[in-house]
């Protein structure tokens, strides 16, 4: 798991933020929109400066962090003057005190009274956020690992083999029930895809009352017309099916997948998709041999050869490893 340590001298940020993560193809675009549409929510498409910034704190403070975060369009129309004189009035200004100044003077441009950002990525760093932000909301969401593994292999960047695909989903589920499990009550909350796909009202009106805001239905109603939480360039490139209509039948397309493919998933995640409540298609965990992974090696390197020449779907900010 990794993270990093907050400065002793320095507090956290008091901010009622929102955190929203999965394994990437899990349905956190999709959720971010709808969650964004709310009229006093604001949330930000994969802008986590709190993560990505610590070593510019160590380094320069908290002026480092804003020239750093000028960098980020999603921090566009901030107004970093106004950010700047409200933290020159602090006597010891941290991270999370930054990064909430910035998210608060973004919340007068848009006008909203709660921000929140979409990371997939924060699946490792739970801990870190949960100490910074300690009046953070997270909320998690899950999708069936064969579906996952279907919508990455098609794409161009992560895991591109069933075998790898499982592996991966494993990992970052598995990081996020840990740190989750440390956390009380009534800051977390796990999500299945498919159930926000079958019942999007039922599901989103459980967020909002974890998050403390009144349900809207502007959150069905509204998703997809972006505001300036998502710059142009980033809402080209969205996962086109965000964007559609909301399709349950979505949830059983890794059918078409063969056994081999299946089978190759649920040697990694048999044990915990059923934690989940996904019931595998074979009866206990297939073995799978050590000439079938190396096969999935080089199916994998070569895939990660021939990504670097195009890409289809946005790559996340933070790479999946792109280990053997």
């Amino acid at each position: 798991m990794i993270e990093f340590e907050l400065n002793n001298d320095v507090g956290p940020s008091l901010d009622p933020c929102v955190f929203l993560f999965g394994c990437d193809r899990s349905g956190t675009t999709l959720l971010r929109s709808m969650m964004n549409s709310h009229p006093e929510l604001l949330m930000t498409y994969e802008a986590p400066a709190s993560i990505m910034l610590e070593g510019a704190f160590s380094d320069g403070g908290y002026r480092a962090v804003i020239d750093a975060m000028r960098c980020f369009p999603q921090f566009d129309s901030v107004n970093w003057v106004g950010v700047i004189d409200e933290l020159s009035e602090l006597e010891n200004v941290s991270l999370a005190d930054t990064v909430g100044a910035a998210y608060r003077n973004l919340l007068v441009h848009v006008g909203k009274s709660r921000w929140g950002d979409k990371t997939p990525a924060y699946t490792r760093f739970i801990d870190t956020l949960a100490e910074m932000y300690p009046n953070g909301t997270f909320i998690h969401i899950v999708r069936d690992p064969r579906a996952v593994a279907l919508s990455w292999i098609a794409a161009d960047w992560g895991p591109n083999t069933a075998f790898h695909a499982g592996r991966e989903w494993l990992q970052r589920v598995s990081e996020a029930n840990v740190s989750m499990e440390l956390l009380p009550e009534s800051r977390k909350l796990t999500v299945r895809y498919e159930d926000l796909m079958a019942s999007p009202e039922q599901v989103l009106k459980t967020i909002c009352e974890k998050v403390d805001i009144d349900y809207s239905s502007e959150m069905v109603v509204s998703r997809g017309k972006e505001s300036n939480a998502m710059p142009d360039q980033y809402l080209q490139k969205l996962h086109a099916r965000s964007q559609e209509q909301l399709d349950p039948s979505r949830s059983e397309r890794w059918r078409s997948m063969n056994r081999r493919q299946i089978g190759m998933i649920e040697a990694n995640s048999w044990e915990l998709m059923q934690e989940f409540d996904y019931e595998p298609c074979n009866s206990s965990a297939p073995q799978v041999s050590s000439v079938q992974v190396t096969a999935c090696k080089l199916e994998n390197r070569c895939r990660q050869f021939l990504n670097r020449f195009r890409q289809h779907g946005t790559a996340p900010p933070f790479p999946l490893p792109q280990n053997d």
